[in-house]
Order: C-alpha cells, then structure tokens, then sequence
C-alpha cells in the first residue's frame, strides 16, 4: 500500500513559526536564536493565524498575532518575540521529535520500523500503548487522498464516507482515526461525523485518545446535547480539559466523574445561582491545576464572595486561577479562612483589597508569585512601621492603587517586593515623579526586569499644566530610563487632567471622548499616530471636537454613529477593516444608503446595533433591505416600535436575519415569536420584547404557550437581567 507521504500533494513551501530563545529576548546587543516550535503547536499556531484569529492558545502560552509575542498565560510579564518563515520543501531540518511520526502525514505507518513484537492479528505492536498499529486500506488511491483531507470535510464529505461505506476498507481502523482526530480541536467534529457507526468502530475512538480537551462556550445547544448525552460518558474519566458555559449544567449535572480534569474554564456565567452552582461542584476536582471564571452580574444581588474564596483556596492542586466578576459596585476580596499550599498565579479582576490585608491575604497564600488586577486601596490611618514580610514570594505584581498614595506607603509596599521581576502599576489621581520611581527601583527593586505604569492627576486650573507636564516627563530622560533600561514614558493632557503611561503599554487603550490637548514621548523616535493607533472606540461626539489635521484612526473597533456622517469620517477613518461593533443612533429611513455603505466597508463586523429616533411615531424598517455578510449580532429592542406578524415575516426573511445568530427585538404578540423562531435559520438565540406582555403573570403565560407551541429543542426562560425580556435559546 502506499504510504500517506507518496499519495499526498504537498505544496513546495510550507510554515514554520519560532519563538526567540535568548536569555534576553529583547536584547539589542545579543545575536538572536530562534527555536522552532512542534509540528502540533505549529499546526495549531497557523491555524489560528489563518483563521485570522487575534491569538492561538497552547498549553502554558499563547500567541499574539498583533505583537508577534509569544506570553505565557500564567504570567504576561513573561513575553518572547515570534516569527512566521518559509520553508522550502528541499530544505530538510532536524525534527524535535525525532522518533515520532509526523502528525499530518507520516513516512511510515504507526507501527514504524522500530516495532519488532507481532501480535496475534500478525501486526506490529506500538511501544508505547503495547496495541496495533498497522492497517490496510483496500479501497483506490483517489480514494485515500480523499480521506487523508478529513480536516476540510463539510457536511457532504460525512455523507460521502457514510453511503460509500468507507470505514468497511481498513483492515486494522485505528490509525485513520489517529490520524483524523491527532489535534483534539477536531476531536469533536470526529465524534459527530462517526456517530451512528458501528460499536466497534466507536469503541477506537474513544479508547485511541488517551485524553481528551473539549470546548463547548460556542457550540449549538443540540450538537453540545448529543456529544454529553452520547459520548462524554464513554470516556468522562479521561477530559483533562473543559471550557463552557452557563448551559453545561442543563446537560451534564456534577462535576463528580471529571476525575482527571486538570484545566477549566467558565465563560458568561450570568446570576448568582449558577455560580453558586459552579462553587459546589468544584470540590469534587481533586486533580484540577488551572480555573478559569468569568461572570457577569448586572442586578444588585447577594453574591457569597467568602464562600468563592475558601472554595478555591481548598482545592488541592490548583496552581492558577483568573476569577472575574463584574457586578455594580466594586467587591471587596474577603479574606481566605484556609491555606492553599498550590496557589501560584491569581488573576483577580473586579476585587479590592484595603492595603493593611495584604499581609494577611499572602499568609493564606504563601507560596503566590503572580498577582494581577487586584485594586488596593490604601487607608491613610494606617500605621508606617507595618511590615509586609510576605510579599517576597512575588515575582510578578499587577495592581491599581485607589486614593491618594503618599510616598511612605508607596515606599512600604516596593521594599518587601525584593523578588519582583514584573511589575505593572496603576495610580489613579496620583502621579509620582521619575526621579522617585527611579529611587525605589535602585533601592528596592534590583530583580525588575519589566515595568509598565498607568497614572493619572487633575491639576488645579490656576497652575500651568504644560509647565508641569514637562517637568514630569524630564524626570523620566535620565540614562537610567533611557539607556539603561529604554522605559520611554508617553504624556498627554485632557482638560486639566495629565496622563503619563510607559510606552511597553502595548495593551493601552485611548477610551476617553475627548481628544488630548497635547501628547509627548520622551522617545525622539516616537510621534502622535502611536496614540492614534491606539483609539479603538469612538462614539457620536467625538466629531464635535477641533481635531488635528493629520490625525488617522485605522484601529477602530467599536464605533456609535448619528447620520448624517461628519465631514471628517471617512479621511479619520480610512478603513473600517477591524471594525467589530457598530451602533447607530436616532436612525431613519433616509439614511439606508448611508448605512450600507459603511457596512460595505467592513470585514470583520459582528454586530450591529441601531436605535431609532424617538420622536418618530411611525416605522423606521428600511435597514431591513441592508446586507452583510459577516453580522452575526443584531440589537434592535431600543426601536421605539414592535414588529407585527407581517413585518416580522419580512425581517426573518432579509439577508441580516438569514445569517443572524444571536437577535434582541420588540413584536407585538406571541404569534410573532414563532416566526421569528421557524424563518431564521442560524438563529441560537433570541431575546424579545412582547407588548403582549404586561405583567409578570401573563410573562409566565406567553413562555408556557411557548412551550406549547414550539419544539421541545427550545429553551425558553424569563431573561435574568430584564423582567420584560423573554430569552429563547435553540437547542
């Protein structure tokens, strides 16, 4: 038989990404050695990059498109530069692994040379799982190629490979589905293609994979069903890893079978309860390494943070954990009433923690070196001989001071961070000199190796601002900023408040409305279009304002517009190339060409929110006949008007409803629902508005006829955050 290398056509070049593996990444003065990453973690990588994703995730890093970083997920101060090359297929280099088989197409069958035992079925046995791994295909080469592609299969190849009855052609069937399912990113869609096979067949499935990654945060309700009710139990004991959402309760009711589970994470949680739920379960995952929580609460409701708390902290192999909960108001972090032995990395964001805790917060973690996106606040009655002996485990620190930060506490804090390699600092109405910084890092801080700070301080009217705002940025052009370090500090003004970040804030984000009044850099090589590529949103006023001439804006993100458009917009604005969300205010009919022309602009826009002009009593629908073939996301409960059965027939009907996934909308009664619900064909989600409804008695109703009326792949509740909003999810 021939061998999958001599059938598959292979194009001359192919990719190979590298990560920089000097000591010193970042050295101007070192020669750089660049280390080629696996072919897994390659193949993973481009793929990501094709996709034209922002980043590719790997086990302990991920990669930044937009930087070209590799940055470790446990500790972002931890970066190294990435590059994308060409390889000429002649051009032969030493594989990492050696004695593995190429993961997409092998030279040698699994068994390999190396492999002397026969077994019984006259096949050679692998050395490291001791079973076959020879196989035979009988059928013709075309075809093998055909098989060989299984990861560009639609939903025609699936039947192709059902009604030919392909599967009957291999002798020995285990290694095409090593082959299939190598990458556990298709592992699921193998599942759902092979489901309905034989036992036999099913059985190497689920036995081939040793462990096994699943992620479900976007997965179709039905497909998310059929994997937990069909498959999932064959191997529950062998998912390492999980990443889901608030659904996956619905399905899968305990935590308790996912003995080997090592990585979780948890997106869109959205009440209370089910992180209550979340909270409960989590004991039951003794060998769990990495947690990930994000939620999002938008009532003012009882959330039990002391019980979050000493249930992570009681977890006995937890090593990184990144909670996340926004709710009104700020949390403060209560104080863990158990020791965690494992902790090493905390991501904390939403919680405060008052200064004078901090001591007591490290004693119950006494072994944490990664602290990011805690808020301290400091209290100005405490006393300046505290101590903070256990601060020195830290090697990377991530926080935000609130209220004013005198010198002596800010003092107190740097002097027992004697390890601090990374530090990254927020002041908010504080600004400290880069004469003092400087003071505290030679004192203090002889391991840093990054530094990156945020500040922000309202001057009085009566002083000169620009005065003070060159006095502050001379501070920061000594040879320890500029030569020995190269920590270039950028500066601008807005009204009377001056702002002042290092340049290594890659991540900063202009959010303010306002245009600055001046900006500077202490790096000569610098200039205003920096800050310029940083202004990912904008909204209505911003074209209010006297901008400068040469100013450009290619970043945009997420923009709220009012027709007619500026006459500035579009030289602003060049491209809307990265433009994700767009939201249109006080609409009306005239202005349809208007807005398919911007949508004609974009590539990559998700999600489409428009507002009509409430002083219009009559129907603004025009927007109806717009097309796009990227939105996903369409928000129009704030109308001001509700769609009858007729108008929501038409709606479902239009190129925007046809690729909806997600829609918030007002009708007018129930019946409009149902046609929402059987004319869209992509739609997951639907969040509506009846004026049917007028209390919360006939709100029950209406989701009871619901019930009724639609099919039972229909999740239909009351929406957690809007008693007047009705939430359906397709299953």
């Amino acid at each position: 038989m021939a061998t999958a290398a001599s059938v598959s056509n292979e194009p001359s070049t192919r990719v190979q990404w590298m990560w920089n593996s000097n000591a010193n990444p970042f050295s101007k003065s070192q020669k750089v050695e660049w280390r080629r990453y696996s072919d897994v973690e390659n193949m993973i990588i481009e793929k990501a990059f094709t996709a034209d994703e922002s980043h590719a995730m790997l086990d302990e890093y991920h990669i930044d498109f937009k930087h070209n970083l590799q940055i470790s997920n446990n500790d972002t101060g931890k970066q190294r530069p990435v590059k994308r090359v060409m390889w000429d297929k002649d051009d032969k280099v030493l594989r990492e692994e050696r004695f593995l088989p190429n993961p997409v197409a092998p030279d040698l069958p699994f068994g390999g040379q190396y492999e002397k035992q026969e077994l019984a079925c006259n096949g050679r046995r692998c050395a490291t799982c001791g079973e076959c791994r020879d196989w035979y295909f009988t059928g013709d080469l075309e075809s093998w190629k055909w098989i060989r592609s299984v990861k560009d299969w639609g939903g025609d190849n699936a039947a192709r490979w059902f009604n030919h009855c392909l599967f009957t052609r291999f002798k020995n069937r285990d290694e095409v589905l090593r082959a299939i399912y190598y990458c556990s990113s298709w592992f699921i869609d193998i599942l759902r293609a092979f489901f309905g096979l034989n036992t036999r067949l099913k059985s190497l499935i689920y036995k081939q994979y040793s462990f096994h990654s699943f992620n479900f945060s976007y997965k179709q309700k039905n497909e998310f069903n059929e994997i937990c009710q069909y498959h999932i139990p064959h191997f529950i004991n062998r998912i390492y890893a999980l990443k889901i959402n608030e659904h996956f309760f619905t399905y899968i009711s305990s935590f308790d079978q996912f003995t080997q589970l090592r990585f979780l994470k948890v997106s869109r949680v959205p009440s209370p309860k089910t992180l209550t739920k979340i909270m409960e379960e989590l004991p039951h995952l003794l060998n769990l390494t990495h947690l990930t929580i994000r939620c999002v609460i938008t009532r003012q409701v009882f959330i039990n943070f002391s019980l979050i708390i000493d249930t992570i902290w009681n977890l006995p192999k937890l090593r990184y954990c990144s909670l996340t909960i926004f709710s009104p108001g700020i949390n403060r972090l209560y104080m863990p009433t158990k020791i965690s032995s494992t902790l090493e990395s905390l991501k904390l964001t939403g919680y405060r923690i008052p200064f004078n805790q901090i001591e007591q917060f490290m004693k119950y973690t006494p072994h944490l070196k990664y602290l990011s996106n805690v808020l301290v606040f400091l209290d100005t009655k405490i006393n300046h001989n505290y101590v903070l002996l256990s601060l020195s485990t830290l090697i990377s620190l991530n926080i935000g001071i609130c209220r004013r930060c005198n010198l002596s506490m800010m003092d107190l804090l740097l002097k027992n961070l004697s390890n601090l390699q990374h530090l990254t600092i927020r002041l908010f109405d504080n600004i400290i000199d880069g004469y003092k910084w400087e003071q505290f890092i030679r004192n203090y801080l002889s391991k840093l190796k990054s530094f990156k700070i945020d500040m922000s301080y309202r001057i009085d009217r009566n002083r000169n601002i620009e005065e003070y705002m060159n006095r502050l940025l001379n501070s920061f052009q000594s040879s320890f900023w500029i030569k020995e370090h190269q920590w270039f500090m950028h500066c601008y003004i807005i009204d009377t408040t001056i702002h002042l970040h290092t340049s290594t804030c890659y991540d900063f984000c202009y959010l303010d409305q306002k245009f600055p009044l001046i900006w500077k850099s202490t790096n000569p090589n610098d200039n205003q279009q920096i800050l310029y590529n940083n202004i990912e949103t904008i909204d209505e006023t911003f074209f209010d304002q006297s901008l400068p001439l040469d100013i450009c804006l290619p970043n945009i993100r997420s923009i709220t517009i009012q027709f007619p458009l500026s006459d500035q917009f579009w030289s602003i604005i060049p491209n809307l190339n990265h433009l994700y969300t767009l939201n249109i205010i006080l609409f009306t009919d005239i202005y349809q060409s208007e807005l398919q022309n911007i949508l004609n602009q974009t590539t990559h826009l998700c999600s489409l929110h428009i507002k009509q002009d409430p002083s219009l009593r009559s129907p603004q629908l025009s927007f109806f006949k717009c097309t796009n073939s990227s939105i996903c996301i369409l928000d129009f409960i704030e109308l001001n008007y509700s769609l009858d059965e007729i108008e929501c027939l038409l709606f479902s009907r239009s190129s925007l409803a046809n690729r909806c996934a997600a829609c918030s909308i007002n009708v007018q009664n129930r019946h409009c629902i149902v046609i929402l619900m059987k004319n869209m064909p992509n739609l997951q989600t639907l969040n509506v508005r009846c004026e049917e409804e007028v209390s919360i008695t006939e709100n029950i109703q209406i989701i009871q006829w619901l019930n009724d009326n639609l099919s039972s792949t229909y999740l239909i509740t009351k929406d957690s955050d809007s008693s007047d909003t009705i939430r359906i999810r397709i299953q």
